[in-house]
C-alpha cells in the first residue's frame, strides 16, 4: 500500500504518480523520461494506464492510485504516526486555503510548512534553498503539487539535494483546498475524468488531453470488447445463429489522422453447418457476389 510506505519510511526520494500525459511527454522528453525511471515509487494515476498494465500481464495491479485520495489517507492516518508534512506549490491562495483545509479535516496532522514557489523554471540556488528550507522544518514528506510535468521536474531535482519524500500529486492542491471540482466518482472509477476536466477547462487542458484521449478511448473499448468476446464463445452442442455469431470487432484508426476513433467496420460472420454467412447484408463492404453471400 503507497500510504504506509510513505508513512514507514520505505520510500525516500521522489514519488510519481503517472497518467497518460505524463507517458506521452516523457516518450518525447529523453530527460523527463530519465526522471520518472529514476523515481523511487512510480504508481498508475490514470486508469487507462491501469488497464494497459493489466493486458501487458501485471495482473497484480487492480486499481489507480489517485492523487488527492493519496494525499487525503496520507494526512489521515500520519495524525497517528505524527509525520510531518510541508505543502510546496500551487498559488499563494490555493495555499492557504489548503492550509485552512487540512486543519480542519485532520485537526491532528503536523503540518511543519507550506509555500508557494516562484512561477517559472526553479534555478539550483532557489532548490538548494529549499530543500534545506525542508530539513530544517523537520519534514517527513514534501507535497509538489506544480502540475505535469513541473511537478515531476522538480521533486526529480528536489531528490538529488535531500533524503526526504517528495510526492507530485498534480491537481491534489486544488481537489482538497476546493479551488476546482472534482470529476464524479462514476466518470474517475471508469477513466472518464480527462474529459470532466477537459470540460471545466477546456483552453488549458485541450493540448494535453486531445493527443491522449484517442489512447484514452480505444483503451476503454477493450474490457468491453473483451466482454463482447466471452459471451459470443459458442459451445460445440449449440446450433443458435445468434449464439453462432462471432463478436463485432472495432478496427480503429490513426489517433491524429484519417478517419481516427470513428473508423468502425462492423462486419461479422457466423459459422453454421461448415457454411460461412454474412450477418450483415445490408451493408456490407463486398459485392453481393461475395462467397458469404450463399444462401441456404
Amino acid at each position: 500500500d503507497a500510504v504506509e510506505r510513505l508513512l514507514t519510511g520505505q520510500v525516500r526520494g521522489a514519488v510519481h504518480l503517472c497518467n497518460a500525459y505524463t507517458l506521452s511527454l516523457a516518450s518525447r522528453d529523453a530527460s523527463l523520461a530519465g526522471q520518472v525511471n529514476n523515481g523511487s515509487l512510480n504508481v498508475a494515476d490514470g486508469k487507462p494506464l491501469v488497464w494497459i498494465a493489466r493486458h501487458l500481464g501485471f495482473k497484480h495491479l487492480k486499481r489507480r492510485v489517485y492523487g488527492p485520495e493519496l494525499m487525503a489517507r496520507t494526512f489521515d492516518a500520519g495524525q497517528a504516526e505524527l509525520t510531518n508534512h510541508f505543502l510546496y506549490g500551487s498559488t499563494p491562495e490555493v495555499i492557504d486555503a489548503l492550509t485552512l483545509e487540512v486543519a480542519d479535516r485532520w485537526p491532528k496532522a503536523v503540518l511543519v510548512g507550506a509555500e508557494s514557489p516562484p512561477f517559472g523554471e526553479l534555478s539550483d540556488a532557489e532548490l538548494d534553498a529549499a530543500a534545506r528550507r525542508f530539513e530544517s522544518a523537520g519534514a517527513d514528506i514534501v507535497w509538489v503539487g506544480l502540475g505535469t510535468p513541473k511537478q515531476d521536474v522538480v521533486a526529480a531535482q528536489l531528490a538529488e539535494k535531500s533524503d526526504l519524500t517528495f510526492v507530485a500529486v498534480g491537481a491534489a492542491f486544488d481537489f482538497i483546498a476546493g479551488a476546482k471540482k472534482q470529476a464524479p466518482r462514476f466518470m474517475r472509477e471508469h477513466g472518464m475524468e480527462w474529459l470532466f476536466r477537459l470540460v471545466s477547462e477546456p483552453r488549458r487542458l485541450w493540448k494535453r488531453y486531445l493527443p491522449t484521449s484517442a489512447l484514452t478511448a480505444a483503451v476503454q473499448a477493450g474490457p468491453a470488447r473483451r466482454r463482447r468476446r466471452g459471451r459470443s464463445l459458442r459451445s460445440p452442442n449449440r446450433t443458435s445463429r445468434s449464439q453462432d455469431r462471432v463478436p463485432l470487432r472495432p478496427v480503429v484508426g490513426s489517433a491524429f489522422g484519417g478517419n481516427g476513433i470513428g473508423t468502425i467496420r462492423r462486419v461479422a460472420v457466423a459459422t453454421r453447418g461448415g457454411a460461412q454467412r454474412c450477418q450483415n447484408k445490408r451493408k456490407c463492404y463486398s459485392d453481393r457476389s461475395h462467397p458469404l453471400h450463399r444462401s441456404g
